[in-house]
């Protein structure tokens, strides 16, 4: 976790797209202005837990199985060849 020290009015960026500025302190509680592209979701993290809940309720996957699903590969290639994140194209290995 990267911790930063900021002052009102001073800002800081996220990627090339998310600037969040502290707008205020007053006691406690500090008031962040964020600056996003529409389609980058925006929530706070109890709200975000709770939508992810809801999701994984409504879908009705047993937890265990989706882990499962993940760890499938194609037939013809053994875990040991294939770093996470990277599948052949063509005969290309390229990274996803």
């Amino acid at each position: 976790m990267l911790i930063l020290s900021r002052k009102p009015g001073q800002a800081l960026v996220i990627g090339e797209a998310v600037e969040i500025t502290l707008l205020e302190v007053r006691g406690d509680t500090i008031r962040l202005g964020i600056q996003a592209p529409r389609d980058v979701p925006v929530l706070r993290k109890e709200v975000y837990l709770q939508v992810a809940e809801a999701n994984r309720s409504a879908s009705g996957a047993d937890p265990e199985a989706v882990t499962r699903a993940g760890q499938i590969r194609p037939v013809g290639a053994p875990a040991a060849t294939r770093p996470p994140g990277v599948i052949t194209l063509g005969g290309r290995r390229d990274a996803t």
